[in-house]
């Protein structure tokens, strides 16, 4: 019997590290792709929540997350990219794509989000994740370099 509890004391000290570090879904950026496949878990939470999937850092961001274009009647969107803004410029003027997720969000009536700058973010930072962190996902679209 003193066996059995030491053995079960060894597996549950084993195994408690590993089970509450759960592994990021986006682990480089050649898994951008997981995220359009399991989007459902994603859709109607907030951005932070998706963004916690994600390890290679975002180093360009650009959209309209302040409700103030035209288009705006179905909801905003943050396009993020794994390459800065001009890596991003010159892939662009040869027709190449880089890998980019188009986040869209429910439109919010009362909406008095800081708009990006006209040039987008250089990078993502935790006080962008404050700022715009809870806004709802409706839609997720991965674009591949293929």
């Amino acid at each position: 019997m003193k066996n059995i509890l030491i053995i079960l004391a060894f597996a549950f000290f084993y195994t408690a590290p590993s089970s509450c570090c759960g592994q990021k879904m986006i682990q480089k950026t050649g898994d951008a792709k997981k995220l359009e496949l399991n989007k459902e878990q994603f859709i109607g939470k907030p951005l932070k929540i998706l963004l916690e999937q994600i390890e290679p850092k975002i180093k360009f961001v650009y959209g309209n997350p302040e409700n103030t274009w035209a288009g705006a009647t179905g909801g905003t969107y943050l396009k993020f990219h794994f390459v800065d803004r001009d890596e991003y410029g010159r892939k662009l003027k040869k027709n190449e794509k880089s890998i980019g997720m188009v986040i869209n969000f429910q439109l919010e009536p009362n909406n008095t989000r800081k708009p990006l700058p006209k040039n987008g973010l250089k990078e993502w930072t935790k006080e962008d994740t404050k700022e715009y962190g809870d806004m709802i996902i409706t839609k997720v679209r991965v674009i591949d370099e293929n």
